[in-house]
């Protein structure tokens, strides 16, 4: 597409909000995917790395200067925000009973909540979220796969 075009590309209705997560690296590709994306907005709470982060720049290679993105000290306040703003939010994780993303109609805007490595979306982030959606992992490295 060349980035010219990419850069034209209009920005998708569709925030990240990151739950505590450990892994600057992982953070780093989270910016990448979302700038592929063209993902609006990008919220780092709690301990969530992220820019000036050098780990967390080195893995994005570049896409951190493209999504905008900001941090709250906690994924509560930024989820109350987003809410407050008429944004969806939405928590990913794998819990019985909630349903896969693709069998759901996406809102617009929405905000999906991804949550820590090890612990997933904090249970009180799960509550307040507006639904709890799945997205299917088929790996046998990664121990939040089912």
């Amino acid at each position: 597409v060349g980035q010219a075009n990419a850069l034209a590309a209009p920005v998708r209705p569709l925030h990240l909000v990151l739950d505590n997560l450990r892994s600057a690296e992982n953070v780093g590709a989270i910016f990448r995917a979302a700038e592929a994306a063209r993902c609006e907005h990008i919220h780092l709470c709690g301990f969530s790395p992220g820019p000036p982060d050098a780990r967390v720049l080195k893995t994005a290679l570049g896409a951190a200067e493209y999504v905008a993105h900001s941090h709250s000290p906690s994924t509560m306040v930024a989820i109350r925000k987003l809410q407050r703003e008429g944004i969806a939010v939405w928590a990913c994780e794998t819990i019985d009973g909630a349903p896969l993303h693709w069998d759901v109609l996406h809102p617009r805007p929405l905000a999906l909540v991804l949550g820590n490595e090890s612990i997933g979306v904090d249970t009180q982030v799960l509550d307040a979220c507006d639904m709890v959606v799945q997205i299917p992992c088929f790996g046998v490295k990664n121990v939040r796969c089912r």
